[in-house]
């Protein structure tokens, strides 16, 4: 079973985030912290293929441990600046 504790925590840490970019929409942000790429390329047949741009299904995937680690770069000490307007 996964850690129920991990919810809060990674809530808390999305409402950080979220405060330090407040113009971001909430799939933005999300999107984001996930650090998916807009466009990638996967393997068919002997090249590459190019996936859509609209194709995030890569983000299903992703461990919560993973997201949280993430959303804590986006929020802790060493953190970028928040987003610009």
């Amino acid at each position: 079973m996964r850690d129920p504790n991990r919810i809060d925590r990674i809530i808390e840490l999305l409402r950080q985030a979220w405060h330090r970019n407040p113009d971001w929409r909430l799939n933005q942000l999300i999107i984001n912290a996930a650090d998916v790429p807009s466009r990638y390329y996967k393997p068919v047949g002997g090249g590459l293929r190019a996936v859509p741009e609209d194709d995030f299904g890569l983000i299903f995937y992703i461990e919560d441990d993973i997201m949280e680690k993430r959303l804590k770069g986006m929020t802790g000490p060493h953190a970028g600046p928040p987003a610009q307007k």
